[in-house]
C-alpha cells in the first residue's frame, strides 16, 4: 500500500513538474544563449499540445528537427502555415527538449 502511494505521489509531482516547466519555458529561454542562427528558411508552422493549451513548432526545410518558438506571432498560428523566417536557436539545457529547439524569431513572413 505505501509502494502504491508513493507510486501516486511521484506520478502526480512529475505531472506538476512538467506543466510549470512549460508555462516557464517560453517565457525564460528568449534570454539564453544563441547556439546557432538561420536565416530566410523555408518552414511550416506545427501546432501540437491539447486545444486548451497549445503551443507551435516549426518544421524546416533544411532542418531535422522542430523549432519551438517564443515569439512566433499569432496571426501565423495556424496549421500547415508556410512560412519564410529568421532568428536564432538557444540554449538549451539537459531534459528541456521535449518539445524541440528552442528558438526565437527576428523576422517571419508568409511564404506564397
Amino acid at each position: 500500500m505505501k509502494l502504491l502511494i508513493a507510486l501516486m505521489l511521484i506520478t502526480a509531482i512529475g505531472f506538476s513538474y512538467t506543466n510549470s516547466i512549460q508555462q516557464k519555458v517560453v517565457e525564460s529561454f528568449s534570454n539564453r544563449k544563441t547556439i546557432d542562427t538561420l536565416v530566410k528558411q523555408i518552414g511550416i508552422v506545427k501546432q501540437a499540445g491539447t486545444a486548451e493549451n497549445p503551443y507551435y513548432l516549426i518544421s524546416y526545410d533544411a532542418g531535422y528537427l522542430y523549432l519551438y518558438v517564443a515569439n512566433l506571432p499569432v496571426i501565423y498560428r495556424k496549421e500547415n502555415t508556410t512560412i519564410t523566417f529568421s532568428g536564432a536557436m538557444k540554449e538549451m539545457h539537459p531534459m528541456e527538449d521535449e518539445h524541440g529547439q528552442f528558438f526565437v524569431l527576428s523576422s517571419i513572413e508568409l511564404k506564397y
